[in-house]
């Protein structure tokens, strides 16, 4: 019998990123190559505009590698 491995947390990276390491977060909790993560929105901003507020969601809602709150968590706490 074997065990698929638990998920890892999903969380910006705080490195290889371009703007907010949303991309980086999808890219290692999915498997998949954070260059096709990329070019897919890209794509998805490009033809609909889809990706862009998914994108904006995420980097507020995702806290970066190393923290334990979101930039969204921080900014209401205050």
């Amino acid at each position: 019998m074997t065990t698929t491995p638990a998920p890892q947390p999903f969380r910006r990276r705080s490195h290889d990123r371009i703007l907010g390491g949303v991309c980086g977060a999808v890219a290692d909790r999915t498997g998949i190559d954070v260059g096709i993560v990329r070019l897919i929105a890209v794509l998805l901003s490009v033809f609909g505009g889809v990706a862009i507020p998914a994108y904006l969601a995420a980097w507020l809602l995702l806290p970066e590698d190393g923290e334990d709150r979101s930039p969204a968590e921080r900014m209401l706490s205050r």
